[in-house]
């Protein structure tokens, strides 16, 4: 039994060994043939040549028979290159679906599609692609040339849409015009002002033309450049008024004085200290000649927003003045000079002049005449100088009448004549005359005519005097009134 166990242990033993014996043989087999077909591999690789950059790889199948000819293959692709522009003189060759392309390109990506447009056609087999990019050079004005030659025949193109807007703006142009004229005839009879009409019909007309110039650039397919315009007229119009606030200013102030005309040609009006007579209103600002023959421009926001004295508007106004007399003799003095003013030729007699006591002393009695005269006709203070001398001349007569001699008058505690009583030879030697105006004062006309004359020939900046006379006012308020009813 054991020597059977012995017998089998060893017949199994023998057999691991062969078993190991012809994998080891397996093994040193394969070895040697790896080695032998080595080298022949390498000789094959060595054999065929690498494929040249510009060469596609093949293609992943090869039809026996190809369904489109080399003919087909070459005229479809040369076709397609000239159509795309890309390239400078073109060529295509075929053989046995290997295609050949051959030309100049100055981009390097179109050499790339043009590679890829021959691979992706049926049938081809391979692309050699000897498409040769050309760099331009930095002093190439090919660009520049073929810019201008687009240009030109976009312009060609575009020569019909021009005639048509050039006819439009044309259009508009005129219709402004006639727009322009007819608000300034229209609005005569219903607004005064010239500068305020004018500039309604200058509003109307730009408001026309623009109109043209929007319907011009829509035509043209120019929405945007239309909306950027529209749009920046207001803008425009807010940055002037925010730059030129003063020069803004002092123009709307003109439209609102032309349009109130609070004072005409030739009014006597004192503003902000100035006294002196109108004699311009432009858009910027008043020209006033002074009572002391001096030209003076007040910028019109400055009249607008001050306090104006216009001593023209009213014909009567009214004048006083105070003169001391004694207080023994207050009736008669009263008396004396309300004669005067009763006889005086400039005094109007309605409103009546009166004359009342204004203060009162230890010996004398200030008495205040108060008359009204003709403003637009007679010079205030001429009048005033000539009332004033009239009166005292009155009074001091009827002094020396009363007062025969110096002895008379009653002197004070201090031996001195009282305030105001003059003697008789004081009187004759004063020279005082009963005339309504001295050769000093000269005529009681105002000096409204005077002034006039001499600022005639005064420079001005040229603009249109946006101010009426007092009879044109008159007769436009005559004319209003007629149209009205």
């Amino acid at each position: 039994m054991h020597e059977r166990r012995r017998i089998m242990t060893r017949m199994n033993l023998l057999t691991l060994l062969a078993f190991a014996l012809s994998l080891a043989t397996s093994i040193v087999s394969a070895a040697q043939l790896a080695d032998a077909t080595a080298p022949a591999t390498q000789d094959a690789a060595k054999a065929t040549p690498a494929a040249p950059h510009n060469t596609s790889p093949p293609a992943t199948k090869v039809d026996v028979a190809p369904l489109a000819r080399d003919d087909e293959i070459q005229t479809r692709l040369l076709r397609i290159l000239r159509v795309a522009e890309l390239f400078e003189n073109p060529q295509v060759t075929v053989k046995d679906g290997v295609v050949f392309l051959d030309g100049r390109t100055s981009v390097d990506a179109n050499k790339d599609w043009a590679g890829d447009l021959a691979r992706n056609t049926e049938d081809v087999v391979a692309v050699v692609n000897h498409i040769e990019v050309v760099h331009t050079s930095l002093w190439d004005f090919g660009p520049a040339v073929d810019s201008l030659k687009q240009m030109e025949v976009n312009l060609v193109r575009s020569l019909p849409l021009i005639a048509c807007g050039v006819a439009i703006l044309g259009l508009s142009f005129a219709a402004a015009v006639a727009v322009t004229r007819w608000l300034r005839h229209g609005l005569e009879r219903k607004v005064q002002a010239p500068l305020l009409r004018e500039v309604f019909a200058r509003c109307g007309g730009f408001l026309v033309l623009v109109i043209g110039l929007y319907v011009t650039l829509r035509i043209a397919n120019l929405t945007h450049l239309a909306l950027t315009i529209l749009g920046g007229t207001g803008l425009l119009g807010l940055v002037l008024g925010i730059a030129f606030g003063n020069i803004t200013e002092n123009f709307l102030a003109s439209i609102l004085l032309s349009m109130q005309q609070p004072f005409h040609i030739g009014d006597l009006v004192q503003i902000a200290d100035i006294m002196g007579y109108v004699q311009r209103l432009t858009t910027r600002t008043t020209i006033v000649a002074t009572v002391d023959g001096n030209e003076v421009q007040i910028p019109n926001a400055t009249i607008y927003k001050s306090v104006i004295r216009n001593f023209s508007t009213i014909p009567n106004c009214r004048v006083d003045f105070s003169i001391g007399v004694p207080r023994v003799d207050v009736d008669g003095a009263q008396q004396r000079a309300m004669d005067v003013l009763t006889h005086h030729p400039a005094v109007l007699a309605e409103p009546e002049p009166t004359v009342l006591v204004d203060s009162v002393n230890d010996a004398n009695v200030s008495l205040r005449s108060y008359f009204w005269i003709n403003g637009r006709e007679n010079s205030w203070l001429k009048v005033r100088s000539s009332v004033m001398r009239l009166v005292m001349h009155a009074i001091d007569e009827r002094a020396a009448r009363t007062t025969p001699s110096e002895s008379t008058a009653k002197p004070d505690l201090h031996g001195k004549q009282p305030p105001g009583a003059r003697s008789s030879r004081e009187h004759s030697e004063s020279g005082s005359t009963g005339a309504v105006a001295t050769k000093a004062e000269g005529n009681l006309s105002t000096e409204a005519t005077e002034i006039k004359e001499q600022v005639k020939d005064a420079r001005h900046d040229g603009g249109e005097n946006l101010l009426l006379s007092a009879a044109d006012d008159r007769n436009g308020s005559a004319r209003h009134t007629a149209g009205d009813d």
